[in-house]
């Protein structure tokens, strides 16, 4: 398997090589099925997906002797872990020093000739911030894996992460009424208020959607690449495309591993720092808020409905704890395979993401309003498995 992807790659960096003398004659075909231009792609978006891509398949190995060696593994408990061995954790360290790590290439090495990471949008302060953060969740999350910190104080890294986002100036610069377009800059404090509780709120999404092998990494990756292509294509951003594509490579890089069966699992730093890659690329695209929760709508409806049947209706079980009710333990329960329930999960992201990058305002809206539709048809289909 190690063989055959190692040739996958070698094939993607031959077709990096020829990129520039093929692109002339194949862009304009691939235009028209787009349906936007795609001859501005540079050759430095191809080398900053398969550098983060490589560098993330071959540090998740490292990653995963070194988490064996220490005995740092999740041990199947037959309730909530599906797993039947115990498996690596850390999985989030190997995704955070792929991503440094070609930040750090490309800001320092890259020819001068290709696009900068750095524009009106993005400064350097933006940079330091989003490393800053996450450099933060992923000692957070070591710290949790090695000793399984109570929920109380595993929120303490998400929120100085948050607020070290703020401190370097990643924020909310305005909201746009979906309905009409018109958009209203904040001042400091209510956009401080709405950066700290989206970037939490996208965390925790992505750290209780952590049930089944690959479903987070594989909507990670679908998110960054949905953003990636309205930053280079709808909302012209160059620079957060750039850093939605080093995400999208560190998730290529990291699935193999993380597919089921998982060879290793995102761990707490892992399911954090997915949700925590996401919100930031939400905020630095321009606020694009409606396009984040188009590509989370599902996995949010599910955390929404699931705290408020603990909060409503089972009070011993506190809303930040863990059970199966989460969606993607009821589509098992109806008689989903593993891999199904993981791949409608993905069709699901995708298409809603895919919306996001085709449709502007209210459209967006009423694509939300179709995923509470779907959340409600699954909450009917589960209760009357249940009933039955």
């Amino acid at each position: 398997m190690d063989f055959l992807y190692v040739i996958f790659i070698a094939i993607i960096a031959l077709i990096a090589i020829i990129y520039q003398l093929l692109v002339a004659l194949i862009a304009p075909m691939l235009g028209l099925f787009l349906f936007f231009d795609i001859t501005g792609i540079g050759i430095e978006y191809v080398v900053l997906l398969i550098c983060s891509l490589v560098l993330c398949y071959l540090a998740t190995k490292i990653v995963r002797v070194v988490a064996m060696k220490f005995h740092i593994v999740d041990t199947p408990d037959a309730v909530r872990k599906l797993h039947t061995k115990s498996t690596p954790l850390l999985g989030g360290v190997a995704i955070f020093c792929a991503f440094i790590t070609t930040l750090f290439l490309y800001f320092f090495f890259a020819p001068p000739n290709w696009h900068s990471l750095i524009d009106s949008h993005v400064t350097i302060s933006t940079l330091i911030g989003i490393s800053v953060g996450a450099l933060i969740l992923c000692v957070g999350g070591i710290i949790d894996d090695c000793f399984s910190l109570p929920p109380h104080s595993q929120i303490v890294w998400p929120i100085a992460a948050a607020l070290a986002l703020i401190f370097f100036g990643v924020h909310v610069p305005f909201i746009r009424n979906p309905f009409s377009g018109d958009i209203y800059n904040l001042s400091l404090i209510p956009s401080s208020l709405i950066t700290f509780f989206w970037v939490l709120g996208i965390i925790y999404t992505t750290k209780i959607l952590d049930g089944l092998d690959g479903l987070v990494t594989g909507i990670t990756g679908i998110g960054a690449g949905v953003i990636a292509l309205i930053s280079f294509f709808v909302f012209v951003n160059v620079p957060t495309g750039m850093i939605a594509l080093i995400v999208l490579g560190c998730c290529l890089g990291f699935l193999p591993w993380n597919s089921y069966p998982a060879k290793i699992f995102l761990g707490e730093a892992g399911s954090t720092l997915c949700g925590y890659f996401l919100a930031v690329l939400a905020l630095i695209s321009g606020a694009k808020f409606a396009s984040g929760l188009l590509i989370l709508a599902i996995p949010l409806l599910d955390l929404a409905w699931v705290i408020f049947q603990r909060v409503v209706y089972d009070k011993r079980i506190p809303f930040y704890g863990g059970d199966r009710r989460h969606l993607h333990f009821k589509l098992l329960e109806l008689g989903l395979s593993h891999q199904k329930a993981v791949w409608l999960l993905y069709a699901c992201s995708f298409a809603f993401g895919m919306t996001a990058v085709a449709f502007q305002n209210i459209t967006k809206m009423i694509a939300l309003a179709g995923a509470v539709g779907i959340m409600i048809l699954f909450i009917i289909l589960t209760m009357k498995k249940r009933t039955s």
